[in-house]
C-alpha cells in the first residue's frame, strides 16, 4: 500500500508543467537591443537603414513605424561611433518610446 495518495490528500501539490522550450526562452535574454548594441560591428548601418524603411521588428514580431531620414536621431547616429545618453533621448523623441519600451529584437533585425 502506498502512502502517496494519503500524503496528497493532506498536502496537495500544484502540478504545473512548463515546456522545456518555454524554460529556455525565459532563461535566454538575447532579445532586446540596448544603445551600446547599435554601435557594435555594422549594426549602426543596419539600424539606420531599417529605422528609415520601417523594417525594425520588436520582440513580438511587430513592425515599428519608420522615422524620417533627416531626423535628429539619424543625423546623430551617422556622426558618432559610440553610445551616449543622448542616443536614448533621441530614440525616445524619434519613436515616441524609450529604447527599452520599443523592445527591438536583436536576432530578427540582424543585430549581433
Amino acid at each position: 500500500m502506498s502512502y502517496q495518495q494519503y500524503v496528497n490528500q493532506l498536502r496537495p501539490r500544484n502540478k504545473t508543467y512548463i515546456s522545456k522550450v518555454d524554460k529556455v526562452k525565459n532563461i535566454i535574454s538575447e532579445g532586446k537591443i540596448n544603445s551600446s548594441d547599435i554601435f557594435k560591428r555594422d549594426n549602426k548601418d543596419n539600424f539606420i537603414k531599417k529605422a528609415i524603411s520601417g523594417e525594425l521588428l520588436d520582440t513580438d514580431g511587430k513592425k515599428i513605424s519608420a522615422i524620417d531620414s533627416n531626423s535628429d536621431l539619424i543625423k546623430h547616429l551617422r556622426g558618432t561611433n559610440e553610445s551616449s545618453p543622448e542616443v536614448n533621448n533621441l530614440i525616445k523623441t524619434a519613436f515616441g518610446k524609450s529604447l527599452t519600451n520599443l523592445s527591438i529584437d536583436k536576432p530578427t533585425n540582424g543585430v549581433c
